[in-house]
């Protein structure tokens, strides 16, 4: 799928209503949610362009979602309410992130659309039944926080879990003057990463994988593409058979 740089994220909620409007937070239950996954007063914005690039990648109620790097589900609150019951696994390496978000499944009274969250420092690898299952796998903004081994782990549990057909989809920070992945900060406990897209090219080919860059944006949407040094989104996929 390709998207022009010019494209415009749509405002319109998708068929059947995907939406975050019923989960709006407190000022300060917000606050505690959004620290663990980024700076603050982004807390709804970043919520709204993932499920604006989610309506455009055609997401349906029917598809089985894997969140690699749920964190306290800022996406994953209106995924859970949205998708058919049982369809969202969401994972972390946080106990913090795991905390909040079952206390948030609670407070929203979700459990009867079974969400299944799990702690893993693996990308679900150990706690999951290793096969192709999930329709879409989610990875935005925790490939910017991988180094060399975690980026191959990451890789190797897309594809375990990515059903046929399928589709993963990512964000990272694409640096093409880089030979390979190269740490450039910290944030929190975790690195912050730039690395040019032959990088992942090769780290998905050694996985049965291909990669593709779909388009550069920022926190309004789609941006020019041309930046040698961009956030990019990408879409990850098995390779065709020969």
């Amino acid at each position: 799928m390709n998207i022009r740089s010019s494209d415009k994220l749509s405002s319109t909620p998708m068929k059947n209503q995907l939406t975050a409007i019923k989960f709006e937070l407190d000022a300060d239950f917000e606050q505690e949610a959004e620290a663990l996954v980024g700076p603050p007063g982004q807390w709804r914005a970043r919520r709204d362009l993932q499920l604006s690039f989610l309506s455009q990648f055609g997401l349906a109620k029917k598809d089985r979602f894997l969140d690699l790097g749920c964190g306290s589900l800022r996406l994953g609150l209106p995924l859970i309410d949205y998708l058919n019951v049982c369809n969202y696994t969401g994972v972390d390496i946080d106990p913090d992130c795991i905390s909040v978000s079952r206390r948030l499944i609670s407070l929203f009274d979700l459990h009867h659309k079974s969400p299944r969250i799990f702690l893993s420092r693996t990308f679900g690898l150990e706690e999951l039944e290793q096969k192709p299952c999930f329709d879409i796998i989610w990875i935005f903004q925790v490939l910017i926080h991988l180094t060399n081994s975690h980026v191959e782990q990451a890789m190797r549990s897309i594809s375990v879990f990515l059903a046929d057909g399928g589709s993963a989809y990512g964000s990272a920070k694409i640096d093409d003057g880089l030979e390979t992945i190269s740490r450039k900060g910290d944030w929190r406990q975790y690195a912050y990463v730039h690395a040019p897209l032959s990088y992942y090219k090769k780290v998905c080919s050694k996985m049965g994988l291909q990669i593709q860059e779909i388009g550069a944006f920022n926190s309004d949407g789609w941006i020019d593409p041309t930046h040698p040094e961009r956030l990019s989104m990408l879409k990850i996929s098995k390779k065709l058979s020969d």
